[in-house]
Formats: structure tokens, C-alpha cells, sequence
């Protein structure tokens, strides 16, 4: 067998000596040259017939290697005997082709249950089967197999195999057309302690051409791990690398290998977004060719491009929603994958489920709807708290400190009702973007439908001077633009929070003050200023509870604009008159024909606390008059002429009124006896500050709702609102009008109608024009005419909802 092997192969004029052709019997007794083998070479030593055989004295793995280029085209052939039944502890390899770098082609020897002869490409860790024998080809009590390997220059492997035979028993060929540089041929055997002797081979034959490399590595992937993270895969495993690598902004690099063809990038500081340059002229493949230069971009999501568009935070016995959650809002028309992204609530951070949303989803710690995911994590504080938006990055993506001063109505924080961010306005900030929710609750998932909340513009309006070319509007945040009857104005200082106006009398202004949303008014009244006798007392609120802050309300009834810099108020009695008169306000502030204004020490509590009031009221700080529970007020102008004085007492509320309770005093006669105030009704909130209604004493014997919350869609369900009037209004002249909470009237479905005892009122939820109001909150106010012309109203809140 041997001498015949040796003859064919000397037929063919083989150079032993060249690494593309060469041939070994191991008959010289040295594996040291012609070729020269490296690696194990102790544990392999000559047979006595002369062959390759391992003599390892313990179980364990051993290879040797000869340098050998042969890998674009060539013919691998050989012996090897194994005295044993070949198992997965016990086999045989023949490497034909190593680059040295993690590319290799394989031919196995057993080693699998199945016992088969494969033919196997090996780059990096993922391995490609090419050609393999029959199944159970090799369960033999021991085997001996010649095996040849052919490669063809049309890119097909040949695998040729026999059993001591005189003709192949296997062939069969496979077409691949991957390469690499071969530097090396290999033997290899793992065994088992009593195997470790009995693996023979001979008549190694490899004739071929070498894969001579004129492509040079590409980038075939490249990953932003963190800001200053970068990883890149080459196309082919990389021989040479430097240590550090320099971008286009000058900014240094550290290199390391994470395999022969993947490497990790790092810097000192982070990386903003943007496109960068890194020459990769020192990364050298195995063929001594350099790596171009990397381009990559830098993108990350902006803040706010995912953000928080509400917040159900007080899941108590009367909320809607009997759990809280929050809701994302993505601003992107793809979809958003939140894998790794966490939310921290109060400094505590929660995972986000692993999973993609497109515009809406919001997050439960408890099952809702089905479209709300559910994940655990603690209860949203009731008092205020944070949420933050991380990404996988732990980058902040929005930021949002809520407080229950948001609602818009005070009743829905106790009530369970969520906090929506009104979406039309992408760029506002806090309390600007956000209010209660319109309807039902909350709408997790879906479309918010928020009340308008409480940053109206003209709150927002600090005061309003005339100088001699005009006036200056101050407001209380920046504005980008601003427009007086469609005319720009000059913004006269860098905050953009004073602005100049030269016109007079009915000015309509038109601004934006957090990039998008635009107010507008047409109420707004610009003139000289006039002595003020026309400024009246209206409401007062005096000695509240619970830390509700006192007020005064002010209305001026005349035709031109008042100067409250020139009106004091003080303390007023019968007997002594004026006392301890001082400016309502120190700076030069105008109150328009029938603009209300209201005194407050804390007017941010106070309009939270009052859901019936006017945020829009002008509102000072300043100069609050203490108010005892008997007492008077006054107001006085610049010449020291008396424009109103008031006084009350106990008696001067309604008899039934709870005096554990926070109610105003409303006034209902421009006199100064005690008589012309009473209580202000529950049914209009206990107070109503910055709205002035003049209406003589209410209702005693009040009418009743069936349900003040109605939904009017046809579906047969609370479809209206019902009122039922007491018996003792029969033959009254009654008219039903509909408000809102600022007093503008809506609808009028009753006018001046007979009573009958029993007699029911309906509203169906129409304005004026017959079109259904949008779901929010209404006042109902029911006005009565008696037989001896006396006057009486009756107020009360409901609720119009969607379903």
C-alpha cells in the first residue's frame, strides 16, 4: 500500500519542497523538515510500518502543522487508520486550508453519532457543511480510509473516499466559491486516555495553487454601542491592528479585537450626533492589505421625540380607571421599539416591556384596557411626583414633574381623573401643556381630549402700561411673536417678555409663546387711563379653611380703562370711615371696561382649589387687606374721592350655609349694608373668583338632576339631562340657560316658561345653533320670575361625555 501510493505520487513530479506542492510518507523519522511540522510534535512519532502515528500517554487533544499556501485550486489526498470504533470522544481532523486567523477548511473524521466523513468551511465561530458520506459510513470496529480532496478553478470541491477498496466508494461534488489566504496544513486527534495511541496516518499529498488576495478588508458592520462605543466588522479577518485610531475632529480612539475580523472602538467623551471619519489605513489583512477609511453617522433620538402624554396618578374608589398608568406619545410615523428603555418614577427605575408601538401606548400596574400594557411598578404619587424617559442608551428622552395644580378642574385630582398634555402644543412646557382630562377619566391608548387649562394667555399677562407712544404689554414667560391687530409688535427687552404696542382702544392680539401654539383675544381694551368711578367690589372671600388663601374681586363697570395704580383700598366702617389705604398694585396696571380683577395673596392655589373661576382674571400679589369675619372694605382713588365701600358680617351669609366650608361672599346690591352680599352657592363651587355675575339671592327649595353626567349619542342611555323642579316653583316663569365656567353663555333651551307642580326640565346637549357641545364640563343655570317680580337664580355643574 504504501510503496504504490509513494510510487503514483512520484509519477507526478511533485516539489517537496514548495509550500503550493509537497508530499510526506514520514519515513525520514523527522517532522522537523521536508516539510517541517510544528505544534504537538511530541505526542506523534514514526510506526513501525512507518506512518504518522500519536503516542500520547493521557486523553486530550494534539496538532501539528506544515506551511502550505494550496486554497484557490489543488488536490489534498492521504491515509489514515484509526484501531478503534470512531465515537464524539474519539476522532480524527485534517485541516486542508488555515489562514491562521479563524478561516478553515476541514475535512472531519467521525466524531459525530453519526459517524460520517464532512467536508466543513469554518469562518469565525459559524461553520458550513460542504460534503459528507453516508450516514454510519465509518461505524466500524476499526477504521482505515484513503480519502482525496479536488478543487476545481469553476469553484467545486470533490470529496473521494474508500475502505481499503480499489475504486472510490464516495464521490460526490459541492460548489463554493468563498476564499482566504492559506498559511497552513493540519493534523489533529482528539482522544480518550485509551485511544491515545491508535490513530495512524501517511501519504499526505497536497498539490495546489494559492488564493493570492487583492481585495482589501471592507467594513462589513458597524454598531454605536454608547456614545463612546463603536464596534466594526471587517469582510475578512485583520493580521495587523494599531492601538489607537484618529476621527476627523481630531479625537483618539482606542482600539482592541474582539475577534480576528471584529473590533471595539472607545473614547474618552461622548460622541454627539453627526458624521464621522476614522482612517483604518493600519488595519492589515493576512494579504498585507490596509483597511479604508470608516465614514459612519451618529443618530439618536431627540428629546421628546418619545414623550409623556399623560398621567393617571390617583386610582382611588371614585377614579374611572381603577389603576394607574402613564402614556407615551411618539412623534415618528415608524415604529418605536422600547427594547431596553426604562422609565424611573421618583428616582426608581422600571424596564419597558420588550415591544414596538406606533403613535400611542400607555402603561398600566394593572390590567385596563386591551391595547394597555401591564408592568409592574409602584404607585404615581399623589402629591406630584417625576417621570423620566431612558433609552437603551440611559439617555434622557422626557421629563416631566407633574403636580395635581395641573388639573384644570380641582375636583377631578380627588377624583381619580388623569392628567393629559394637550398634543397641539409639542413645544410648551409644564403646567402650559397640560390639564385634566375632557372626558371619561382618562383615555389611555387613545386620542387625549384635554379641558384647557389654567396658563391661559391673559393670566399670563402681568400688566399692561401706557407710556407716551403707547403701551407695554408684560407677560409672564417669553413670547416668539406677537401681533396687535395683525401688526407685529416690538419685543423691547432679551427675555421677549415686555413688548410695545402703539395702539388704542379695541385691540386684538395674536401670539405664539411656546413654539406652535397661538392664543387670541378680541376683548382686550387699550386706552387712557381714567379716574376710576366705576370700580366696584364684587366677591370676597373671608376667613377660608384648609389653607385656602383669602381674596378680593374687582370689576370695572365703566367705559374706559382704570389705572389700579392710582386706586387704593382699606379697611371702611360707619363710624370711622377709611383706614390703612393702600395701592392695590405699585405699578402702572390697566383694568378694561368690564375686565374683572382679583386680589390674592396664593392665586395659583386659589384657582386650583375653585373650579369655577377665571384664571384670565388680572391677578395681584400685592397689597392683600386682611379680612376678618365682621369687617369693611373701601376703595379710593389718587384724589382721595370714595369710589365704593361695603361691609358684612355673619348674617350676611345664606342661613344654610356650612361654615366648615370655604365660601365667598357674593355681592348683590351696590350698597354698603351688610344685606348686599350673600353666599355664593354650591352648586357655582363656594366661590367664583375672576367671574362677576350680578343675580339676586338663589334658590332655597333647589331643583334636583336625575345623573349630572349624560352622554347625548342615541344609544337610549342618560341621553339627556333631566332636572326636576321643586312644587313650590309652580306658576314661576323659569328659563334654562347653559354656561360655562367663566360665565359665557352657550345655549338657552328654556325661555320664560309656566311652571306646572312636577314639571321636568331637558337639555339634549345643544348650542345655540343645534350642534352637541364637545364632552366637558357645563353650568346650569335656571333663572325664575315670581308673580311680584323678584328674581332668583340656581346653579349646578354637569359632566357631557362621549359614551
Amino acid at each position: 500500500m504504501k510503496a504504490s501510493v509513494y510510487v503514483a505520487c512520484m509519477g507526478m513530479s511533485f516539489c517537496t519542497s514548495a509550500q503550493g506542492t509537497w508530499f510526506d510518507s514520514f519515513s525520514d523519522h523527522s517532522l522537523g523538515r521536508n516539510p517541517a511540522w510544528s505544534g504537538d510534535t511530541s505526542n506523534f512519532i514514526q510506526s513501525s510500518d512507518k506512518q504518522l502515528q500519536l503516542n500520547d500517554s493521557n486523553a486530550g487533544e494534539s496538532w501539528i502543522y506544515a506551511p502550505s499556501t494550496a486554497e484557490k485550486t489543488g488536490i489534498w489526498s492521504g491515509y489514515i487508520a484509526m484501531d478503534f470504533n470512531p465515537s464524539s470522544a474519539n476522532f480524527a481532523t485534517l485541516v486542508l486550508c488555515d489562514d491562521t486567523l479563524g478561516n478553515t477548511v476541514e475535512l472531519r473524521v467521525a466524531g459525530q453519532s453519526a459517524d460520517r466523513v464532512k467536508l466543513v468551511r469554518n469562518t469565525g465561530a459559524q461553520s458550513q457543511t460542504l460534503l459528507q458520506s453516508p450516514v454510519d459510513y465509518l461505524d466500524l470496529a476499526s477504521v482505515t480510509l484513503f480519502w482525496e480532496v479536488q478543487r476545481s478553478p469553476n469553484h467545486y470541491w470533490t470529496l473521494n473516499l474508500k475502505r481499503d477498496s480499489t475504486s472510490w466508494e464516495y464521490s460526490d461534488s459541492a460548489f463554493d466559491d468563498q476564499h482566504f489566504s492559506s498559511q497552513r496544513f493540519g493534523i489533529g486527534a482528539k482522544y480518550t486516555k485509551t485511544r491515545a495511541t491508535k490513530v495512524f496516518w501517511d501519504d499526505i499529498h497536497v498539490s495546489g495553487i494559492p488564493y493570492r488576495d487583492t481585495i482589501p478588508p471592507k467594513i462589513s458592520a458597524v454598531e454605536w454601542k454608547s456614545r463612546t462605543r463603536l464596534e466594526i466588522q471587517f469582510s475578512k479577518s485583520i493580521l495587523q491592528f494599531p492601538s489607537t485610531v484618529v476621527d476627523n475632529q481630531s479625537i483618539i480612539w482606542t482600539v482592541s479585537r474582539n475577534s480576528n475580523s471584529e473590533f471595539i472602538l472607545q473614547r474618552n467623551s461622548g460622541a454627539s450626533d453627526g458624521t464621522y471619519q476614522i482612517s483604518l489605513e493600519s488595519f492589515i489583512d493576512n494579504a498585507g492589505l490596509p483597511a479604508d477609511t470608516l465614514q459612519t453617522t451618529l443618530v439618536r433620538p431627540i428629546y421628546r421625540w418619545v414623550h409623556f402624554s399623560e398621567i393617571h396618578y390617583n386610582a382611588n374608589t371614585e377614579s374611572p380607571w381603577p389603576h394607574e398608568y402613564f402614556e407615551l406619545y411618539a412623534l415618528a410615523s415608524d415604529s418605536v421599539s422600547l427594547k431596553d428603555w426604562t422609565v424611573r418614577i421618583n428616582e426608581k427605575k422600571y424596564p419597558l416591556p420588550d415591544t414596538a408601538f406606533v403613535g400611542k401606548m400607555a402603561f398600566a400596574n394593572g390590567p385596563l384596557e386591551p391595547n394597555v400594557y401591564v408592568m409592574n411598578f409602584s404607585s404615581l404619587p399623589n402629591s406630584g411626583g417625576t417621570l423620566e424617559l431612558l433609552d437603551d442608551w440611559n439617555e434622557v428622552i422626557d421629563y416631566v414633574e407633574y403636580n395635581p395644580s395641573w388639573h384644570s378642574s380641582s375636583w377631578k385630582d380627588k377624583s381619580g381623573w388623569s392628567l393629559e398634555r394637550n398634543e397641539s402644543r409639542p413645544s410648551c412646557e409644564t403646567e402650559s401643556a397640560w390639564s385634566s382630562a375632557g372626558t371619561d377619566g382618562g383615555s389611555p391608548g387613545l386620542e387625549n381630549k384635554p379641558e384647557t387649562n389654567l396658563y391661559a394667555p391673559l393670566n399670563a399677562l402681568e400688566y399692561i402700561a401706557a407710556n407716551d407712544t403707547g403701551f407695554t404689554l408684560q407677560f409672564a414667560f417669553p413670547l416668539l411673536q406677537l401681533l396687535a391687530n395683525g401688526q407685529p409688535s416690538i419685543a423691547t427687552n432679551l427675555t421677549r417678555r415686555n413688548w410695545h404696542i402703539s395702539d388704542t382702544g379695541q385691540v386684538q392680539l395674536h401670539g405664539d409663546f411656546c413654539g406652535g401654539f397661538v392664543f387670541d383675544t378680541t376683548a382686550t381694551y387699550l386706552g387712557a387711563p381714567e379716574i376710576a368711578n366705576h370700580l366696584r367690589i364684587t366677591e370676597l372671600l373671608v376667613d377660608p379653611v384648609n389653607d385656602i388663601p383669602e381674596f378680593i374681586e374687582i370689576v370695572n363697570f365703566g367705559n374706559f380703562t382704570i389705572d389700579l395704580e392710582q386706586v387704593y383700598i382699606g379697611r371702611w366702617s360707619v363710624d370711622n370711615g377709611a383706614e390703612d389705604l393702600a395701592r392695590i398694585t405699585d405699578n402702572s396696571t390697566l383694568l378694561g371696561p368690564w375686565e374683572t380683577a382679583v386680589i390674592c395673596d396664593q392665586p395659583l392655589s386659589l384657582f386650583s382649589h375653585f373650579a369655577h373661576s377665571n384664571p384670565r382674571a388680572h391677578v395681584y400679589k400685592g397689597n392683600m387687606v386682611n379680612l376678618p369675619s365682621i369687617g369693611g372694605l373701601c376703595l379710593v382713588n389718587s384724589e382721595g374721592t370714595m369710589l365704593d365701600s361695603t361691609r358684612w358680617s355673619q348674617d350676611s351669609y345664606h342661613p344654610l350655609t356650612d361654615k366648615n366650608t370655604s365660601v365667598s361672599l357674593r355681592r348683590i346690591q351696590f350698597t354698603s349694608s351688610e344685606t348686599a352680599w350673600t353666599s355664593t352657592s354650591t352648586g357655582s363651587g363656594n366661590a367664583t373668583p375672576g367671574i362677576y355675575r350680578f343675580h339676586p339671592p338663589l334658590q332655597v327649595d333647589e331643583p334636583s338632576l336625575e345623573r349630572a353626567q349624560f352622554s347625548p349619542n342615541n344609544d337610549g342611555i342618560y341621553d339627556e339631562l333631566i332636572i326636576h323642579l321643586p312644587d313650590s316653583w309652580e306658576g314661576k316663569s323659569c328659563s334654562l340657560n347653559i354656561i360655562t365656567a367663566d360665565g359665557q353663555p352657550l345655549a338657552h333651551p328654556l325661555k320664560e316658561v309656566l311652571i306646572a307642580k312636577g314639571d321636568v326640565l331637558r337639555w339634549d346637549g345643544f348650542d345655540e345653533n343645534r350642534k352637541t357641545l364637545v364632552p366637558g364640563q357645563y353650568l346650569i343655570e335656571i333663572q325664575t320670575l315670581s308673580s311680584d317680580g323678584s328674581t332668583a337664580y340656581w346653579y349646578h355643574g354637569c359632566l357631557l361625555t362621549s359614551q
